[in-house]
């Protein structure tokens, strides 16, 4: 036993002493063939130290992707392919967040600029000079001599200075990279979309119904109020707000103009009128009154309908039909075509707001990564 513990002792010690001689006679080899063999390929500081840092997300989702769909169910009894098919919205996501480093090395105290970020500075930077615009709109339309639109002037300065004060939280947060700016700017972006929604929500309710009238010989329709929501008929009843509506309808001279873009009453009886020009300009074709012209009615008609409307026309320039259910109802037909158009814009601002919000929650996640690391 002595013996053989000699040999084994004696064979281990001659295979070190020729790993001894081998290093020894490799590093008297010139600089430029150094290598822990000869035949291997080393890894440079870089490609080291990229091995030992942990997979991101991208190298998971990516070996996740590679995998069998229908390979052997894991502990949780699972199929692959239900963990690809969930993650291919958190894949396109880590495309447009992008990472804060274009490989996997960062350097100690620096850090790249994310996609997200980049996104989000320069959005709020675009939507600061808009909100700077809509406010020097809103100076204007304060400084208008037209009651009508003096009375839209603060409205305008309030939603210029609103996106004036969102913008810029967003940019300094993604100028800062400060994760508290960014998420008071996503919780104010959130308001905004709840309220984009519950405003849409409540157009396309409000504007469904009313639809005008065909009139025989006539290339418009009449319109009738009850035929609109109820909203439209609480707003348009009231006092205070009819009378607004109708100094601004007055002061318009959409009425009084008609007579110069029809010379003849053939062009007249052929034109086709505004919602508030067949409402608020003329009486109703129940009425029967014979057109002289574009602007004036014989009134010593008697009328034929027993409709309250034919009686509240004039001929004067400041009262024609402009108390009338008739006017009302062309206002109303005139504010659902445009609510309609508010709608669909709504609809599109809503999607594009909430790809900025997405957007937003990246470059959010990506500082508070930052500020972590740091």
């Amino acid at each position: 036993m002595a013996l053989m513990g000699e040999s084994v002792q004696g064979e281990a010690s001659a295979i070190l002493g020729t790993i001894d001689s081998i290093h020894a006679g490799y590093m008297q080899q010139p600089r430029i063939l150094q290598s822990p063999l000869p035949f291997v390929n080393t890894l440079s500081d870089s490609e080291a130290l990229n091995l030992s840092l942990p997979p991101s997300d991208a190298e998971i989702l990516f070996v996740l992707h590679s995998m069998n769909p229908f390979k052997a169910l894991g502990p949780d009894r699972l199929h692959t392919m239900f963990f690809q098919r969930i993650s291919a919205f958190s894949l396109s996501s880590l495309l447009l967040c992008g990472e804060e480093k274009t490989g996997r090395l960062e350097t100690k105290g620096e850090m790249g600029v994310g996609t997200s970020t980049f996104v989000i500075r320069w959005i709020n930077f675009l939507t600061m000079l808009l909100a700077v615009a809509v406010i020097i709109f809103g100076v204007w339309m304060s400084t208008h001599h037209d009651g009508c639109r003096r009375s839209l002037a603060l409205p305008v300065l309030g939603l210029g200075a609103f996106i004036f004060v969102i913008s810029i939280i967003g940019f300094l947060g993604a100028l800062k990279n400060s994760s508290i700016l960014l998420w008071i700017y996503l919780i104010m972006l959130c308001f905004i979309l709840v309220g984009i929604l519950v405003f849409t929500v409540l157009a396309f309710i409000v504007t469904n119904n009313g639809t005008g009238h065909s009139t025989p010989g006539l290339r418009y329709k009449e319109y009738q109020l009850q035929d609109y929501h109820s909203w439209f008929l609480k707003q348009l009843n009231n006092t205070h707000n009819w009378e607004h509506l109708k100094n601004c309808l007055v002061k318009s001279e959409d009425c009084n103009d008609l007579s110069k873009s029809y010379k003849t009453l053939k062009q007249y009886k052929l034109a086709k009128l505004s919602p508030i020009e067949a409402g608020c300009c003329r009486p109703p074709s129940e009425c029967g009154y014979p057109a002289v012209n574009a602007s004036y009615y014989d009134l010593s008609f008697h009328p034929i309908s027993s409709n309250k409307d034919c009686k509240l026309y004039k001929n004067s320039r400041a009262i024609k039909c402009y108390n009338c259910d008739s006017c009302k109802a062309g206002v109303a037909q005139y504010m659902k075509i445009e609510w309609r158009v508010v709608a669909i814009f709504n609809v599109i601002l809503f999607l594009l707001l909430a790809m900025i919000y997405f957007v937003g929650c990246c470059a959010r996640r990506n500082a508070a990564r930052g500020h972590s690391k740091v």
